[in-house]
């Protein structure tokens, strides 16, 4: 008897040191340490169910799931391993299979909050963000004492942009938990959107000093010096998390845009060959067993160059197709399927594909290159872009069958695009229509829709209230025929425009184009502005934000310039 008890104290304290271990984050001595446990109870569907939460933290995602299903299959009624096996479920993007296990999780205890929880974070993911906040709310209710609720909740809020809602869950969260470092994170971004730079930047420390090796804090502290105008710092910290993780994909990218956004190219196109490994970066490398091209115009066969990341940025990376019109061999460009007839027209002396649909056999090519790799060989200096032209070219016929349909009585066209549909930051990017009431009263301007995605109703509604009409082309599709668009471009006066593709596309073609800019979020790096105007796009004159978010005064801007050559 003495010794049965021996043995459970034993494995209780082994148990107790597994846990310590999981809630430092050293999952290695957690998993250690429920081995030992294991050993004396190898059935125990809690200690499995602990093994599986160190595999899931270390990214070990089909050990954590075999853990899980197993301690599920001894004990079903564990309903914290059915909320842990949702969470698996979540990682992998089946989210009908993890609503399925969390709800069973709270089938078995209603009460259960995390369940609840990971439920928010779940419609928080797939963007139904009022969703979300019922339910942490619901989770907060149970029980109020679950920082990561709050947290969570506070995330949420910061999607729908009420930032004092959130910085309130975020110090609660931090009332409950003074060593929550996420929570200082988080409370840090949510004041940087309140344009609070300081109090953001003394969040973002607290963040650091409590986990010195908390890398994304280190990354958006860098962000707060970008926005303040001090690259020395945002360098500095770049750098500082390099020596903690070398080749930290996210830093080194982050810092190549830096540098890109300063005009300091050899610096920049290095570092920026590390987007293919970062988080945000959404488009799929090509596998080929041939090398990428190093520059050299004395390559022996076709050269393959593949579209990356948006439409936009396909557009913007294709000036440097010009540089590449003197190579002798072959050029084969994959790219969206949407951009081919007018990039055909453009560039009659390379071959076209749509890269979606289509994989070019590794023997029709000698060397390949990512689109957006180009610049390392093109843009080294300033002095590169000071022969950039017009390169895009528009059917001329469709052109001018557009310029009699519209109806414009002598007044000024001008092209109208307001919105960008980026999931990260389209709304940074986007500026409602009652925003441009200033530049849309003027009398002498008759302005045409040049706005992707079904704004119809948007529009409708905008003429009612302030009897202001945008003309459409109905039969013409916008987001999808973008040769169509590029004439409705070139078939306009002017352009007035959000940073978005239409932007590109206007630029592209030599298009005087009015491009209202958010201050720092939303801004990309190829935003350079040299006395208002566009390093890619000459044509482009570029007003932004003074404050993040506050349209008036680049629309007052343009509204004043605008007027100046009417009068």
């Amino acid at each position: 008897m003495r010794c049965g008890m021996s043995v459970s104290i034993h494995v209780d304290k082994l148990y107790e040191l597994a846990l310590q271990y999981l809630r430092s984050e050293d999952y290695d001595h957690a998993i250690k340490y429920i081995d030992l446990c294991l050993n004396y109870d190898s059935k125990n569907s809690e200690f499995i169910r602990i093994k599986g939460i160190a595999f899931f933290m270390t990214g070990e995602i089909q050990k954590a799931k075999t853990a899980f299903c197993k301690s599920i299959k001894i004990n079903k009624q564990n309903f914290l391993a059915h909320s842990n096996l949702g969470n698996v479920f979540f990682a992998e993007k089946k989210y009908q299979e993890a609503i399925k296990s969390y709800q069973t999780s709270l089938l078995i205890n209603p009460n259960y909050f995390e369940a609840i929880s990971n439920l928010g974070n779940l419609y928080q993911e797939v963007f139904e963000f009022n969703r979300a906040i019922e339910l942490y709310t619901n989770a907060i209710n149970i029980n109020n004492l679950h920082f990561e609720s709050f947290n969570n909740r506070g995330n949420a809020y910061q999607k729908i942009k009420k930032f004092d809602d959130a910085i309130q869950d975020y110090l609660y969260a931090i009332k409950i938990n003074a060593n929550y470092y996420q929570a200082y994170l988080n409370l840090s971004y949510a004041l940087v959107n309140k344009n609070i730079y300081n109090d953001a930047i003394i969040a973002c420390n607290k963040s650091i000093e409590i986990k010195p090796d908390y890398l994304d804090a280190y990354l958006h502290k860098a962000s707060i010096y970008k926005i303040l105008n001090q690259p020395t710092e945002a360098l500095e910290l770049y750098n500082r998390a390099l020596t903690i993780e070398p080749g930290f994909s996210e830093a080194i990218n982050n810092r190549g845009h830096l540098f890109l956004s300063q005009m300091n190219f050899l610096q920049g196109w290095p570092d920026y060959e590390a987007r293919f490994h970062t988080k945000a970066y959404d488009s799929k490398p090509i596998e080929s067993k041939k090398p990428i091209w190093n520059g050299d115009f004395s390559l022996r066969g076709p050269l393959f160059i593949w579209g990356e990341q948006g439409v936009g940025d396909q557009i913007l990376h294709s000036s440097m197709l010009t540089n590449l019109m003197t190579l002798p061999q072959k050029k084969i460009v994959g790219i969206q399927d949407k951009l081919i007839p007018l990039f055909k027209r453009s560039f009659p002396d390379f071959e076209f594909i749509d890269l979606s649909q289509e994989t070019v056999p590794e023997e029709r090519y000698e060397a390949h290159i990512p689109i957006g790799s180009l610049g390392q060989f093109f843009k080294r200096t300033i002095a590169d872009f000071s022969e950039q032209k017009p390169y895009l070219v528009d059917d001329s016929l469709l052109t001018a069958q557009f310029r009699k349909q519209l109806k414009h009585s002598g007044k000024i066209l001008c092209g109208l695009s307001w919105k960008s549909v980026n999931q990260r930051v389209g709304d940074d990017k986007s500026i409602p229509l009652t925003a441009l009431l200033p530049i849309l009263n003027n009398p002498k301007l008759e302005f045409i829709n040049l706005q992707y995605g079904d704004v119809t109703t948007e529009m409708e509604a905008f003429q009612k209230e302030h009897q202001i009409h945008i003309q459409s082309l109905a039969d013409l599709d916008i987001y999808n025929d973008l040769d169509g668009l590029a004439s409705l471009i070139q078939a306009c006066d002017l352009v007035i425009t959000g940073s978005n593709s239409t932007a590109h596309l206007a630029g592209a073609m030599g298009k005087e184009t009015f491009l209202l800019l958010p201050k720092h979020a939303g801004k990309f790096w190829y935003w350079h502005t040299l006395d208002k105007k566009s390093l890619w796009y000459p044509s482009i004159n570029i007003y932004q934000q003074k404050e993040q978010g506050e349209w008036s005064d680049p629309v007052l801007e343009i509204k004043k310039e605008l007027e100046s050559r009417s009068e």
